[in-house]
């Protein structure tokens, strides 16, 4: 069964939280929107944070960073072992959309399907789930998945990229995966 998101993607207003100057740090970024997102995932609950834009405004620079600030991933990331108790381990998954497709960037690009399930639930099916232990173990995830990303043409000189999602969760050490 193909799912439709019609209903999630065609009829939205949309506010901002935030907004920023571009002197703003990752750091101030991080603080004010993302920060506190990690109080709901230590508390068993789902947190995004994404960047949109149009090409060439920034979003990667905020996301990944560069060799003098930190971005979003690795700052949360930083926050996220911390944060965990040692009994709890971590995991990730990473996936790009592109085209109206669904591909693994842990995987090869593997192509992926999102299905409903009975509780009207959207599920990732056949996503990769990537145990990690420290901080570098997840940036050179993410980092190896960036390589693997599609690129496409958005305007005449510039270079389009497809829109990612990664994606971290907790379970306990001895418990089910």
């Amino acid at each position: 069964m193909k799912v439709d998101l019609t209903r999630y993607t065609c009829n939205h207003r949309f506010s901002f939280d935030q907004v920023f100057g571009e002197q703003a740090s990752n750091q101030e970024v991080y603080e004010r929107t993302c920060a506190h997102f990690m109080d709901t995932v230590f508390e068993g609950g789902n947190a995004a944070c994404f960047a949109y834009g149009q090409t060439g405004s920034g979003k990667t620079h905020t996301m990944m960073g560069n060799g003098t600030e930190p971005g979003l991933y690795l700052l949360a990331a930083h926050d996220m072992f911390r944060r965990r108790p040692h009994e709890m381990t971590l995991h990730v998954s990473f996936y790009e959309i592109y085209g109206g497709k669904l591909f693994d960037l842990l995987n090869s690009r593997q192509k992926l399907r999102a299905l409903e399930d009975a509780k009207q639930s959207v599920n990732i099916v056949g996503l990769t789930d990537h145990p990690i232990t420290t901080v570098h173990d997840l940036m050179n995830l993410i980092t190896a998945g960036n390589e693997l990303r599609s690129a496409g043409h958005t305007a005449p000189t510039r270079r389009g990229r497809s829109c990612c999602v990664a994606s971290a969760r907790s379970a306990a050490a001895s418990g089910p995966r």
